[in-house]
């Protein structure tokens, strides 16, 4: 008996030349774990490219130039989707050349059993109110019914209120014109009352050198940079003295000390000059030189400095000898006046 021939049916209606379905298992489920993002671009590709037999013909070099990755991470992505079984490599020949046949793993099982797990835990919390069984709905629909009546209530109500504060603003503002009628005859020629509250100024180190520039003789040294080691160190000591007085007065008492403006030179110190970076750093007292600039008492000049500088300090000594000598036989400043 001659054997049938075989027909081969063809489908020019299939909808896969218009559209690529994807298992939610590999984009959000149990089998997209673990893959990476490459990976599933690449399956999504040979979805779309593969047919409805499952098979892709394409090589390394084709995957990549259609799919918009590199050929290293072609082969990257296809090793990991072989390593989670979504797809097989059968290497073969395609017409004259050599290249990979790529099945695509029939998932759409697990896919459907995975995910109607999911409705059906949709299904069973029905207390969130997304699916309610009959008799439930109909107490809901009475429910909502209730709400209506109590919202349209409530909105009266709500109206009510708003007449209330409106006449209440009304009222407020006749007493507020007629108390402003009454007191405008006795603020005629007044000064105006300031209703601010004065606050300390915040120091800043540019304020402080614009004080220290302003406030020193001409010929005292000035600061014209602002370096980053400066902001820092006058940051630190304003936090420490933020009253601009004490500021004022340091600066003031280095006018008026030969010491601080280097006209009375030490040994070792003949260029000395108490200036800016000066006043911000310790002594060997351990006390901040702002503050003694500030006092104003450790640094102008005492009787017996201006006596050394003027008679030497060998004419100082003769002078405290013949004070003492004079101290003796009873003359004082006191008694000799």
């Amino acid at each position: 008996m001659p054997r049938e021939p075989q027909k081969q049916i063809i489908d020019e209606g299939s909808l896969h030349t218009y559209r690529t379905e994807i298992p939610n298992t590999v984009v959000r489920g149990l089998r997209g774990q673990g893959l990476s993002v490459h990976a599933k671009w690449l399956y999504v590709y040979l979805k779309s490219v593969a047919g409805d037999h499952r098979e892709c013909f394409q090589g390394t070099r084709m995957l990549a130039q259609g799919s918009g990755l590199s050929l290293g991470t072609i082969t990257t992505a296809k090793k990991e989707l072989q390593d989670a079984k979504l797809i097989t490599l059968i290497s073969g020949k395609h017409g004259a050349h050599s290249t990979d046949r790529i099945r695509i793993k029939d998932i759409w099982a697990a896919n459907m059993q995975e995910f109607a797990l999911s409705v059906q835990q949709v299904n069973d919390e029905k207390h969130d109110g997304f699916l309610m069984e009959p008799e439930e709905t109909d107490a809901s629909v009475q429910q909502v019914n209730d709400d209506n009546a109590e919202r349209s209530t409530g909105e009266r109500s709500v109206q009510q209120v708003n007449r209330s504060v409106q006449q209440v603003n009304r009222s407020v503002q006749q007493v507020n014109e007629r108390r402003s009628q009454e007191e405008e005859p006795s603020k005629k020629g007044d000064p105006p009352v300031s209703t601010s509250v004065e606050t300390s100024p915040v120091l800043t180190p540019e304020t402080l050198i614009e004080w220290y520039n302003a406030e020193t003789p001409p010929t005292h040294p000035k600061v014209h940079q602002l370096s980053p080691a400066r902001i820092k160190k006058a940051r630190q000591y304003l936090a420490m003295f933020p009253d601009p007085e004490f500021w004022h007065n340091a600066f003031r008492n280095i006018s008026t000390s030969d010491f601080l403006l280097g006209r009375r030179p030490t040994p070792g110190h003949e260029s000395f000059r108490g200036d800016f970076d000066w006043l911000l750093t310790t002594g060997k007292d351990g006390t901040e030189n702002c503050v003694k600039a500030s006092e104003g008492t450790r640094y102008q000049e005492s009787y017996g400095e201006q006596a050394i500088r003027q008679a030497g300090k060998k004419g100082f000594r003769n002078m405290q000898v013949m004070e003492s000598l004079l101290a003796k036989q009873g003359v004082t400043d006191e008694t000799a006046g």
